[in-house]
């Protein structure tokens, strides 16, 4: 009997955790194509998600109370509850309801089909674990190593195996199917639990105790203030180490999409390890390694000036995390209490999960104007470690006075170098943060050319010369023979020099201004605040524009959406160039609304310049889908004018330009400019909000 217990426990743990990290991508990628991709929007949707964790863990803690008879009643009810009124939503209940209030309008929608099942599910791993000490009177924590399998598997089989082959909907449509099957499982587990009880003392959770296999846990010592405190500590450092870890290795150093998947695997194996029933956490090995990586680290900071060193910290950066966050969790593990404290111990543990992404997303864009939480959490970190040495007497060298000086000597020179590197360098000229990123203007200096470059981590968003006789000069994407250079010239050829309507999906430093002339109206779509008070403040593009410049502030998607038909003469999407491809503006359904706003004979122009991800290939099976006219337009780089390599791909109802190309004299005009004519990449299907696979599309 207490085998197929063990066998129920497990897997209703290992479903509960896979589907709860599986909807939220799901519904991610449903909010940004409905609600569109800004702030809010996404703060709203980790705000809901880490609520319904804590939320949930709450009800775990506050059930623990009565007896397990019971508790078990109250679940099968809960569960039996959710199966009857938990439903998909359907047809225009994902649209939003109010466009004045969208934020109320997507917590109102959160609330009502989704708070229920996500809360729910966050109190399988702790309920079960309380149960299994009631039914098997032993230590439950090695469920929750399972509960972070689960949890791995969801974060691994979206991208890789369920997004490339299954639409949205028939994801969804599985996912509730799964909630279905696990609430019956659950119902059964309870109906086992309620006869169970029947036959044993009816005691509460919070008065049962376990046996006690293990010498490094005070079991049967009940928690005092401190140990609350010292658990949310860990937790709160083991989240924040993950998250400051993870934007520095999309931003700073590889801005792949996708990458993110690599820190927060490394962060839930290191859970499964340290509650791994042989315990795999050794506290010597890891606050030694801990001690020596970190120092490693800041020393590769501090020499950050090639990509030998790049390369240095993409190998180091996941190996420091993972003996980080293995010292945070070790130790969680080590100071568990016995099984009579169990859910306060997990409140504890969630709750400074809760408070570390708050922190980070939340608090931090706020406060600091870069990404130095992740020197400060990595010295936060390495001096509870030297505390470890101390208390624990760890030792390396055979006499102790050479572990005292060694852990002494590292910790000093990481805060002092973390401590540094927190000053910002000499070519800085201005730097800013929030929840898109971090911005910073730096000076550089170009065959004896100054110019200010605009970046985002390591992608320049922009730049322009300091001398006032190139200041208006297109640069970086944009400069001359580019498709924009291009497209604006034989457009205006075209017209009889006539003003351009043009819209522009991307703001950058405004670069793209720098086409306008008398009469021309240029419309800017930027999503980020910064972006807009940073081109107008410290760039003269969009000021010094002969052309009439607005700039609306939002998801460019849903503000086009929104508005009638603005008759553009050229519709630029320049999206796509970061780690974050805005995957909302790539599908069929987002070319339907571009096109509703560009004349018949109007040019959609899409940026495609990419290092990880094919976008040439994507934009090019949806023209040739809807037999459109268009060329691939790709220009060398040109360094004496600060104009890069670049690639676009340029659509329209009519084929006017695609003959301008084709006369036998264009390239002569032209001679650092390449065109190849739309090519099918039988790889890639069409994106729509329906269906989009990042992972086929990676090069």
């Amino acid at each position: 009997m207490n085998k197929i217990w063990k066998l129920i426990s497990s897997l209703n743990i290992l479903i509960a955790a896979f589907i709860m990290f599986l909807i939220q991508p799901l519904i991610g990628k449903i909010v940004t194509a409905k609600y569109g991709g800004v702030s809010q929007i996404w703060c709203l949707c980790l705000l809901f998600f880490q609520f319904a964790v804590l939320g949930g863990y709450f009800i775990s803690y506050f059930l623990a109370r009565f007896s397990a008879k019971v508790q078990s009643i109250v679940y099968f009810i809960l569960f039996s509850g959710s199966l009857l009124i938990f439903k998909l939503p359907v047809g225009d209940a994902w649209n939003i309801k109010d466009v004045n209030e969208p934020i109320l309008s997507l917590l109102g929608f959160l609330m009502l089909y989704f708070s229920l099942p996500c809360i729910l599910l966050s109190t399988v791993s702790i309920m079960f674990q309380n149960w299994h000490s009631f039914h098997n009177n032993e230590e439950p924590y090695h469920l929750y190593s399972i509960s972070n399998i689960g949890s791995l598997g969801g974060l691994l089989a979206y991208p890789l195996l369920i997004e490339p082959w299954i639409t949205l909907s028939s994801t969804l449509n599985s996912w509730v199917w799964s909630y279905r099957i696990l609430g019956l499982l659950i119902c059964f587990a309870s109906v086992l639990i309620y006869y169970r009880a029947m036959n044993k003392k009816n005691t509460s959770s919070e008065n049962m105790v376990s046996k006690n296999n293990e010498s490094d846990t005070s079991i049967n010592v009940s928690p005092k203030l401190k140990d609350y405190i010292y658990w949310i500590f860990l937790s709160f450092s083991g989240a924040v180490v993950l998250l400051s870890f993870t934007s520095h290795i999309t931003q700073d150093i590889a801005p792949m999409p996708l990458l993110w998947i690599i820190p927060l695997s490394i962060y839930l194996i290191t859970f499964i390890l340290s509650f791994s029933p042989g315990n795999l956490y050794r506290r010597g090995v890891f606050v030694y390694g801990a001690l020596i990586l970190s120092s490693v680290f800041f020393i590769l900071r501090m020499m950050d000036s090639g990509i030998i060193f790049i390369k240095l910290q993409f190998i180091l950066i996941p190996v420091l995390l993972f003996f980080l966050c293995m010292v945070c969790h070790g130790e969680l593990y080590k100071s568990r209490p016995g099984a009579d404290s169990l859910t306060r111990f997990y409140l504890a543990v969630s709750l400074g999960g809760f408070l570390g992404g708050f922190f980070e997303n939340f608090i931090c864009p706020t406060i600091f104007n870069s990404y130095v939480e992740i020197n400060l959490i990595v010295i936060l970190i390495s001096v509870f470690a030297s505390f470890l040495l101390l208390d624990f007497n760890l030792r390396f060298f055979y006499y102790e006075i050479f572990d005292r000086i060694f852990f002494v000597s590292v910790l000093f020179a990481e805060i002092v170098i973390g401590l540094l590197l927190i000053f910002p360098e000499e070519s800085l000229l201005y730097k800013e943060r929030n929840f898109y990123g971090s911005l910073k203007i730096i000076n550089k200096e170009i065959k004896g050319e100054k110019l200010h470059l605009l970046r985002n981590g390591r992608i320049t968003h922009g730049a322009q010369y300091v001398n006032e006789e190139k200041r208006n000069l297109p640069t970086t994407y944009f400069g001359e023979d580019s498709a924009i250079d291009i497209s604006f010239k034989y457009s205006r050829e075209k017209s009889g020099n006539l003003p351009l309507n043009v819209g522009i999906v991307g703001l950058g430093v405004g670069t793209i201004a720098a086409y306008g002339k008398a009469g021309d109206v240029f419309d800017f779509y930027e999503i980020d605040p910064k972006i807009e008070k940073t081109a107008r403040e410290k760039f003269s593009f969009v000021s010094s524009s002969k052309a009439k410049i607005n700039i609306i502030l939002g998801d460019a998607r849903t503000s086009l959406l929104n508005k009638s038909n603005l008759n553009y003469d050229v519709l630029i999407i320049d999206a796509f160039n970061g780690d974050s491809i805005p995957v909302h503006l790539l599908t069929r359904e987002a070319y339907d609304i571009y096109f509703k706003h560009l004349k018949e004979e109007g040019l959609l122009i899409m940026h495609t310049s990419n290092s990880f991800v094919d976008i040439t290939s994507i934009v090019s099976n949806y023209g040739l889908s809807k037999k459109l006219y268009g060329n691939v337009i790709s220009s060398e780089t040109d360094i004496t004018k600060y104009v890069f390599k670049s690639t676009y791909v340029v659509l329209s109802k009519a084929e006017w330009l695609v003959k301008k190309i084709e006369e036998p004299d264009f390239l002569s005009k032209h001679p650092n400019v390449t065109i190849n004519n739309l090519k099918w990449n039988q790889k890639l299907k069409i994106w729509t909000d329906d269906y989009s696979n990042l992972w086929k599309a990676l090069r």
